[in-house]
């Protein structure tokens, strides 16, 4: 059994095989301190992951290392964020086929949100995406990029007034999946910055968002902003739970748990297949487009969260899924954020 802890990121194997489970090797990077002061929610690390007879995971200081699962020798170690930028690596990596894909925390501090794809063999970097800014930069493709509502090119940096998309946030710091059937992998982004919203008008696309991109390249899928022009700090990077489901009304398809998807699977998570069957209240219908308020109603007091949980939120307005609350039309005691 292996275990990772807070900073100082100390990796523990125990022999599970002996009475008493002993201590089989311990790992102790050398791991900067001067990260606990960036990091902005605690010097916390959210796990391991193990592949190919590697233990991977990320350091505090924007380092991702590799440890034999055997004898906890360091394989490799390569570093993937710039602690003086305000970037702090939390998140658990996930190992698609060769591909270790990680984040970065730093929305508070206005980063220039991204995820990486490293080797799993030596830790090379083999692309870098961001979640905000021009389509060069967030690997946005034209003719395979389709989100909905909105179309045309760079939209994650013409959502974004006066260029502020540079230091706009939209960290990678929660939790991945991956479907191998449709060969997706599935993240959210954190807030956009800074938390004052008046220096960064628009809908900051694409903060607060969750994302699908092809795991060998980096290319971006779909896109679905869940807060346009977050000044509430919702987030959304809880897990992404996928799920095939049965819907009577259309018989047998498959789902995700954001929406339908259709045999392509190219349809975007969040959109069904009729607007009619969606309800969202917005808090910020004045940084949407025409086009966009003329498709989502209002439901008030419900929201779909982006871990799967239901909230209730008192005399606030708040924005979610009708088609999805009406799983559970019996719960009245929702669960309420803290």
């Amino acid at each position: 059994m292996y275990v990772v802890t807070p900073w100082p990121n100390v990796l523990y194997a125990f022999d599970l095989t002996q009475e008493g489970y002993p201590l089989r090797w311990k790992y102790r990077p050398d791991v900067s301190p001067n990260s606990i002061g960036v990091a902005c929610c605690d010097s916390i690390n959210r796990g391991a992951f193990y592949a190919d007879g590697k233990i991977i995971y990320n350091l505090l200081d924007g380092h991702t290392v590799a440890v034999d699962a055997d004898s906890g020798r360091e394989i490799w170690k390569t570093k993937i964020a710039e602690v003086a930028a305000g970037e702090t690596t939390t998140i658990a990596p996930l190992v698609v086929r060769d591909r270790v894909i990680v984040g970065a925390a730093g929305g508070e501090f206005g980063i220039y949100g991204w995820v990486k794809a490293l080797n799993l063999k030596d830790g090379q970097i083999l692309w870098t995406a961001h979640n905000i800014g021009p389509d060069a930069g967030m690997l946005v493709h034209a003719d395979t990029f389709k989100p909905p509502y909105d179309s045309g090119a760079d939209l994650g940096a013409r959502s974004w007034a006066n260029d502020s998309w540079k230091v706009g946030g939209a960290p990678v710091w929660g939790w991945m999946a991956f479907d191998p059937e449709l060969d997706l992998i599935y993240y959210g982004t954190g807030n956009p910055a800074p938390y004052n919203p008046e220096q960064r008008v628009g809908d900051n696309k694409w903060s607060s968002s969750v994302l699908a991109r092809r795991p060998e390249d980096g290319a971006l899928v779909w896109a679905y902003q869940f807060t346009p022009h977050d000044n509430w700090d919702y987030d959304s990077t809880g897990a992404m739970i996928l799920a095939d489901r049965a819907l009577a009304r259309r018989g047998c398809v498959r789902a995700r748990e954001l929406g339908e998807v259709g045999g392509s699977g190219q349809r975007p998570a969040g959109v069904r297949a009729g607007q009619a069957d969606r309800g969202v209240q917005r808090q910020c219908e004045r940084h949407l487009s025409e086009s966009r308020r003329r498709g989502e109603s209002g439901l008030a007091g419900r929201v779909l969260t982006p871990d799967a949980s239901f909230l209730h939120v008192d005399q606030q307005p708040v924005h979610g899924l009708r088609g999805v609350a009406r799983l559970a039309p019996e719960r009245n005691a929702l669960r309420r954020r803290g």
